[in-house]
């Protein structure tokens, strides 16, 4: 085996391990029996199926696949500082996962990533910047209120679950509240022209019918 779809073993409840024949040179088992690229640089699956409360990575990994720990029981994860790289929907559905520390090196949740952690609860980012960008849906399935630290104080933030668009959390030093900015997507930017063409011809409309309505009162 030299080649594995991505996401192939998400939301495999009875995979307990991942075996790897020796001389596979594509592929290796890590910690917790995971399943990494031959260098442990790219994490492709965690067993969904091991009772794990905090998963362990090695030194070496800078990758996690898309949906590589969807549907597992982990309760608690600690990114590390050299994870770098993600795919989409990493965490969906660990319906046990109520906390996660984000390493220094991330500075962006992409989309999907806790969709379905209904049991989330605090999210502590490592990282030293002064905001961190969600990608559409990143949070869909969640708890409204989720705590949020950045190293600097900790804020409530009322995350926006159903978001379709891009969000950004900005960390204002001498700011209370998370200040939160919508970034619009290309294909989201393009519509914009034409809803503001259908807001001006309803108002066009409404106006139009108070017009004739007036006339035939005077």
């Amino acid at each position: 085996v030299t080649d594995i779809v991505r996401g192939s073993f998400a939301y495999a409840e009875n995979l307990k391990e991942f075996k790897v024949e020796a001389g596979n040179t594509a592929f290796k088992a890590g910690p917790d029996g995971a399943l990494y690229d031959a260098d442990s640089t790219t994490l492709y699956a965690y067993p969904c199926g091991k009772d794990v409360d905090i998963p362990q990575f090695p030194s070496t990994v800078d990758r996690l696949e898309m949906y590589s720990f969807a549907g597992s029981r982990v309760v608690a994860v600690t990114i590390p500082d050299g994870v770098t790289d993600f795919g989409n929907y990493v965490f969906a559905d660990c319906l046990n996962l109520d906390s996660v520390v984000l390493g220094k090196s991330v500075n962006k949740i992409d989309a999907g990533f806790f969709k379905g952690c209904s049991s989330l609860e605090d999210i502590f980012i490592c990282g030293d910047f002064a905001s961190i960008e969600v990608e559409p849906y990143a949070f869909v399935g969640c708890d409204d209120d989720i705590e949020f630290e950045s190293g600097r104080d900790g804020k409530d933030l009322k995350v926006f679950t159903d978001a379709a668009c891009t969000m950004e959390f900005d960390f204002a030093p001498n700011s209370t509240d998370i200040i939160l900015y919508l970034q619009w997507s290309d294909e989201q930017r393009s519509n914009i022209p034409l809803i503001f063409g259908l807001v001006v011809v309803i108002v066009l409309i409404g106006a139009l019918a108070v017009l004739i309505y007036k006339r035939r009162t005077a």
